[in-house]
């Protein structure tokens, strides 16, 4: 994708003269006071990459990034943002570069003496500041940069007080709250930059006041506005540039943005605006860029757009827009370089007038309801050289892959015809389009085989022919795919023997799936890497990722089938005990006296191991309600002659059946404890206990009898 690129040029004039290093002989060096400011900012800073290593001497005028008047050696200047910048190649190395340039301390009051600044560009260090209300003391100010610094809060509110301010940029920050709206005092300001903070409430209505104003952006923020028709930014005549997206900005487009004449770029992305586009956007004749993506518009495209014939970036994406829009206006824009109507509800057929935009290098129009045939014409038959994407998947084209795709010859890195009903052989002359990365045919009813020459496509990352018809064997030249990261050949019917290059010769491999053809032969010796890989003991068998989606759909069948089944019969167990009372008495008997062992033994054996752990506490006695009896330590025959059980885990016991004999039970021990837990009772005779109230628990003790 190429983006028009528009540059807007602000002159600022500094009409106490030039700033330069130089000063003259007549005219001595820098003040003290204002030597002495930088100097105790300098002091403030972390500087790793000894930027302001000048910073020494009398003469502060001959220092970089400072400038002095020639004719009062009053420092104007201050020029010290961050020197590298991102030029799209390694990301992490300028980030490394970026962090090691940077500036890092703090803004001092101090700058109260530099009373004659009128530039300031701090961008992109990382500044902080108890306050900056000192800036707006420095009257002089007439540019003020302090873009992607790190700073915080709220903005200062004496930045209203900068009458000769013309360029203010505080974008790519932390502040908040709301904007100040004395800042509609700044008559002069010809660009405004707050994007990327966070602020919140109402645009201020002040700005309505700045009508020497260029440039607005407010991307970014949480501004919460409600749109009326006599919109006060409609005030704003002189604009070239106006972003409000990213924002909350319920209602319609006011008409009388059509007043902006002069406006050349005009970004309304993702801001809750809805209903119809008004017509008298038409009168935006100057309109470069427009952006009116991800946001619930609604209806036709007035035919008074067809007036906007300066445009170059159309961006449609995300809306509910309907109608025959392509057929009916896009022809006139013979300037366009960017088309994205993606997911929104045109319809009609894709006009051959698209061949006379010859600079269009995008094309994406998926998701909509576009049918016929793709057209000869697609591609600008000026200079093939232009396009770059065409994306035309999930509509409803059929007949053949058109001819002309293969006059694209060096441009051109993308081509997405799925979801469609297109039918017909790949053509052969695909394989001229050397530049390409990524080829997308998946989900048509496309038939043949695999043209060989795809294999001369070098540079390709991406090939996608899934749920297709193709059929015969792989060709060998796919094996020239050193490129190649993702290949999905899924659902098709090719046969012949699973080709081992595919694990030998394609080592940028990531993505493979040739699930449900009638490949035959046994799996690929070398994994691809992300592969997930199974080991069965002899063997490694390769799982896809498309295997692994199958085998998760299957999963969840199978619980889908289990879940209901296991509800099924646990509603029949406990409907029969509903029903059946006795096997609901014995059901529950069952689980109480499970829970009187697991309980009692659990209380038992902890009761055990503190008395074993404090043998200070001598004695037990039984709780009961009357006065407790302590037990005797010494065994003695039983009541009733009978002579004592032999001995159960190495201890005495004198059981009858559902009695015990006190003098058999030695102190501490667990049935001396199970008998104080249980608190039973003593016998009428005084020297037995009644077991009636436990019988789950010595049961086991009867029984030795």
């Amino acid at each position: 994708m190429l983006f028009a690129l528009l540059f807007i040029t602000i002159t600022i004039d500094f009409s106490c003269g030039s700033t330069t290093t130089t000063i003259h002989s007549n005219v001595s060096s820098c003040l003290e006071n204002e030597r002495r400011a930088l100097i105790d900012f300098k002091e403030n800073l972390t500087d790793r990459a000894h930027r302001l290593r000048s910073w020494v001497g009398k003469d502060c005028c001959t220092w970089k990034g400072v400038g002095c008047s020639r004719t009062t050696g009053h420092v104007i200047k201050l020029d010290l943002p961050n020197p590298i910048l991102y030029d799209g190649s390694n990301y992490d190395d300028y980030r490394i570069k970026h962090r090691i340039n940077r500036l890092t301390g703090e803004m001092t009051p101090s700058f109260v003496d530099l009373k004659h600044l009128s530039y300031l560009d701090l961008s992109r260090n990382n500044l902080s500041a108890s306050g900056v209300d000192f800036l707006g003391s420095l009257k002089s100010l007439r540019y003020l940069n302090l873009s992607s610094s790190f700073f915080e809060g709220k903005v200062p509110h004496n930045l209203g007080n900068l009458s000769r301010l013309q360029y203010l940029d505080l974008s790519r920050n932390y502040y908040g709250g709301e904007v100040p709206h004395n800042l509609g005092n700044l008559s002069r300001l010809q660009y405004l930059d707050l994007s990327l903070n966070k602020f919140d409430g109402p645009i201020p209505n002040t700005l309505g006041s700045l009508t020497s104003l260029t440039v607005l952006d407010l991307f970014g923020n949480k501004f919460n506005d409600t749109i009326k028709e006599k919109y006060f930014l409609c005030n704003l005549r002189s604009l070239v540039y106006m972003d409000l997206s990213g924002n909350s900005l319920q209602g319609s487009v006011p008409c009388c943005f059509g007043n902006h004449t002069s406006l050349s770029v005009l970004k309304l992305s993702s801001t809750d605006f809805g209903g119809p586009l008004p017509s008298c956007m038409g009168n935006m004749t100057q309109l470069t860029v427009l952006d009116l993506s991800l946001n619930e518009f609604k209806g036709e495209i007035p035919n008074s757009l067809r007036n906007l014939r300066s445009l170059r970036v159309l961006d449609l994406f995300g809306n509910e827009f309907s109608g025959e829009f392509l057929s009916s206006v896009v022809g006139e824009f013979k300037n366009l370089e960017r088309l994205v109507i993606y997911d929104n509800f045109f319809s009609g057929t894709l006009p051959s007038s698209l061949g006379r935009l010859s600079y269009l290098r995008e094309l994406d129009a998926s998701s909509n309801q576009l049918n016929g045939s793709i057209p000869e014409g697609p591609i600008p038959a000026g200079d093939y050289d232009v396009i770059e994407a065409l994306v035309l998947s999930n509509n409803h084209f059929s007949g053949g892959i058109p001819m002309s795709l293969c006059n694209a010859t060096t441009m051109l890195s993308l081509i997405d015809l799925s979801k469609n009903r297109l039918s017909g052989k790949i053509p052969r002359c695909l394989g001229n389009l050397g530049g390409i990365i990524a080829l997308d045919l998946s989900s048509n009813n496309l038939t043949g085989q695999i043209p060989s020459s795809l294999g001369f496509l070098k540079q390709l990352e991406y090939l996608h022919l899934r749920n297709n018809s193709f059929h015969g064997e792989l060709p060998l030249s796919l094996q020239n795919l050193t490129s190649i990261s993702t290949l999905d050949l899924g659902k098709n019917a090719f046969t012949g023997v699973i080709p081992h290059w595919i694990g030998d010769k394609l080592h940028n491999l990531v993505f493979l799936s040739l699930q449900s053809n009638n490949f035959y032969g046994a799996p690929l010796t070398k994994s691809c890497p992300g592969d997930e890989s199974t080991d069965d003991g002899d063997h490694q068998v390769l799982v896809s990722e498309g295997d692994m989606d199958e085998d998760e759909t299957e999963l969840i069948w199978f619980w889908a089938g289990v879940g209901p089944g296991f509800v099924v019969g646990l509603l029949g167990v406990f409907s029969t005990l509903f029903f059946k009372r006795k096997w609901r008495n014995a059901y529950f008997q069952l689980i109480e006296d499970a829970y009187d062992r697991i309980f009692v033994a659990i209380a038992v054996k902890a009761n055990w191991l503190r008395r074993k752990f404090h043998p200070q506490s001598r004695g037990l006695f039984i709780r009961r309600p009357k006065p407790s009896i302590p037990l005797h330590a010494s065994a003695a025959a039983s009541p009733s002659g009978h002579p004592p059980p032999p001995p159960v885990d190495s201890e005495p016991y004198a059981v009858f059946c559902n009695k015990i004999s006190l003098s058999a039970v030695q102190p501490h021990s667990p049935t001396a404890t199970a008998l104080e837990y249980f608190s039973l009772d003593l016998g009428k005779d005084e020297t037995t206990v009644d077991l009636s109230p436990a019988p789950s628990y010595f049961a086991a003790l009867c029984s030795t009898i």
